[in-house]
């Protein structure tokens, strides 16, 4: 079963691909390679990269309880994926307020010029600090920002799609590929492509878009993970065994239980899921916490919590941490399952993957739902890795910057001069006043009917 479902979300991500449907796209994708790990742990029990882990944990049954989430999420998932949808008619979208996309470039330059690349520094070291700045989840409003206005100034025709991309990979090269992070910069730059790439009624041009696409952010993200610990002392001779040694990993996998998804996170999401079920059968259940303890973190912002002697409730990878050793995050599915089994599943994925589907078929419609989808939809391929919190952080943070900006703009407009008349007053006499932009025609009522002198010569005599 679990290699049938693993071919079955392949599949789902061919079609999500072709659809444009980035955020459910992305939950296919993890689901692939977690399905992958659980197939290899199924049938050479636990991968040797989790010898920290009691053996205990990739017991059968809980293999096959793994298998049947995953059943009830692929099938969720294919019904959103092949849901026809109407979209409606675009609407011009507004360019954002000129501060905050000069915030945004003065947060991207900062964040390029805080540490050093790999090249000269080892990935994650004390070496690699220039100067301290963490910018937190500003670093996602400020790249969804800056995509959200490339995607504007391509549809409105002030830049070409290739250039607007070229833009958008070069921000993502010099703050995150070149500093040896990958997933998150990988999901912004797979949202870019088919936005800016795939268009409609090209399908030859897209299907070798997306044929060249897809396998060559997989094999350079790989390629970075694998030689971002070694490439500042060896040079770009640690790059010459990684073709050996990618293909290599496939070929030991019976060996080590893992193969070529363990460079996706593969066996650490399905480890994810498999604790996860070991906690909910233990009767350690984090009852429904995941779900709701987002919008306290949103309204608690960390910097906060100490001037106002705030504390905020643990979070579900903190948790877990707490139970098992692993190296941070959550598999979304695993979280789900912990909070209430396979009822919280049902019901939070279903409407989960609604907003999702919604987002994918409407951000080219008006400003709201661009705003949404660009916000939410590039952090998903990471951020579904790190549980219900990640998940829906990218939404509120789009519903908070549509508020502000409509609320800015409708402050911004008060603020205007008006034009004499630009506000017709109320009262019996209004109808008397002339109307700024009104069709040329009778200013009042009186002017419909004839003049004493137009009415007797219009009157026949007898």
């Amino acid at each position: 079963m679990l290699l049938g479902l693993f071919l079955v979300n392949l599949a789902l991500c061919a079609v999500l691909a072709w659809r444009r449907r980035t955020s459910l796209l992305f939950l296919a994708a993890n689901q692939a390679v977690t399905l992958r790990a659980l197939s290899n742990m199924a049938a050479y029990g636990r991968p040797a990269g989790a010898t920290f882990l009691p053996d205990a944990l990739f017991a059968g049954s809980r293999i096959e309880t793994a298998g049947l989430t995953l059943l009830l999420s692929t099938g969720l998932l294919a019904t959103a994926a092949l849901a026809p949808a109407k979209v409606p008619r675009a609407k011009p979208l507004p360019a954002l307020p000129a501060a905050l996309l000069w915030g945004s470039a003065l947060l991207i330059v900062a964040q390029a010029l805080a540490t050093k690349t790999i090249l000269s520094a080892e990935y994650a070291s004390s070496d690699q600090l220039v100067f301290s700045f963490a910018p937190g989840g500003a670093t996602a409003l400020a790249y969804s920002l800056v995509l959200y206005e490339l995607y504007r100034r391509v549809v409105q025709g002030h830049f070409g799609r290739w250039k607007a991309f070229a833009i958008l990979f070069a921000i993502l090269l010099a703050n995150d590929y070149m500093k040896g992070s990958t997933g998150f910069a990988t999901g912004y730059l797979i949202c870019g492509a088919l936005v800016f790439l795939v268009e409609e009624h090209l399908r030859f041009r897209n299907a070798v878009v997306l044929a060249v696409l897809f396998p060559s952010v997989f094999i350079g993200a790989s390629a970075v993970r694998f030689v971002r610990d070694r490439i500042s002392s060896e040079g770009p001779a640690a790059l010459g065994d990684f073709g050996s040694s990618f293909l290599q990993n496939e070929r030991q996998t019976a060996r080590t239980g893992e193969g070529l998804e363990n460079s996706a996170n593969g066996t650490q999401y399905a480890c994810h899921l498999l604790e996860c079920i070991a906690l909910e059968e233990a009767g350690i259940s984090r009852e429904w916490r995941s779900i709701y303890n987002p919008l306290i973190y949103t309204f608690e912002p960390s910097f906060l919590l100490g001037p106002l002697g705030l504390s905020r409730p643990i979070d579900a990878p903190e948790e877990l941490r707490e139970h098992y050793i692993h190296g941070g995050g959550i598999f979304l599915v695993g979280d789900l399952y912990w909070n209430g089994g396979y009822p919280c599943i049902a019901i939070v994925l279903v409407l989960l993957l609604l907003w999702w589907w919604l987002c994918d078929t409407r951000f080219r419609s008006s400003f709201f739902w661009a705003t949404c989808y660009f916000q939410m939809s590039p952090m998903l391929l990471q951020g579904i890795g790190y549980g219900m919190a990640q998940v829906m952080r990218g939404t509120i943070t789009g519903f908070l910057v549509w508020g502000s900006c409509v609320l800015y703009w409708k402050a911004a407009a008060r603020l205007q001069p008006r034009p004499p008349f630009a506000r017709v007053p109320l009262g019996p006499t209004a109808w008397m006043l002339p109307r700024p932009n009104a069709v040329p025609g009778p200013s009042s009522p009186l002017e419909t009917l004839p003049s004493p002198a137009a009415a007797a010569r219009e009157t026949p005599r007898s």
